[in-house]
């Protein structure tokens, strides 16, 4: 049976779409870049992988959701989610290069340049966008992992092995006793606190009675 993969039909129509919602983005603001052997960043192409506003909201998002991942003799993902193993996706026009844990190098096509996207290679970073309702949530060598509205998906590079998931859910949630003030004294510590109690109250002073 073949894997089950995900080819969003109306990714690049959903992008167009979605420009006005990216405030203060003008549709001229980036300009082809000149050609150059250096990849560009995610800010030269801010309607295909956000704006800075936008990755700060996906790393709140991500910390509320996340609470590790690890590749171990699977890739891990402990999550406090709904989500399900990731499944293999393709995006239109993009092509992964290379993954490692810090960063993704992508090269998209022509198609973008109605979005003002200079056709190249481009890094890309955890919390970063890529289209709309997609998020970088984890990277992995040779392996990227992108929320597409509400479940997991996967992109690897050409030469990749096909990844092996581990799924770990944790409960979002922990609870601080309270303290009910009792503190337990052992029999040692009751006695030296009663010696320096005795040495240091007092003597009455008492005087003679008269008879």
């Amino acid at each position: 049976m073949e894997d089950q993969v995900i080819q969003p039909a109306l990714f690049i129509a959903a992008l167009l779409v979605s420009t006005a919602a990216l405030a203060g983005v003008e549709r001229d603001g980036n300009p082809p870049a000149p050609p150059h052997a250096e990849p560009r960043s995610a800010a030269d192409c801010p309607r295909l992988f956000g704006t800075p506003a936008m990755h700060a909201a996906n790393a709140r998002r991500r910390e509320r959701a996340v609470h590790w991942t690890e590749r171990t003799d699977r890739l891990e993902i402990a999550h406090a989610t709904q989500w399900k193993e990731p499944i293999p996706v393709t995006f239109p026009g993009v092509e992964l290069l290379d993954v490692s844990p810090k960063r993704a190098l992508l090269h998209i096509d022509g198609r973008f340049e109605g979005l003002g996207c200079a056709p190249g290679d481009y890094v890309v970073r955890r919390d970063q966008a890529l289209g709309k309702n997609n998020r970088v949530v984890a990277l992995f060598r040779d392996v990227m992992v992108v929320e597409m509205g509400r479940k997991l998906t996967w992109a690897a590079t050409p030469e990749a092995e096909r990844p092996r998931w581990r799924m770990i859910w944790g409960s979002p949630y922990y609870f601080r006793r309270p303290s009910t003030g009792a503190v337990t004294v052992s029999k040692g510590q009751r006695a030296r606190a009663n010696r320096r109690n005795n040495r240091a109250r007092p003597k009455p002073n008492r005087r003679p009675r008269r008879r």
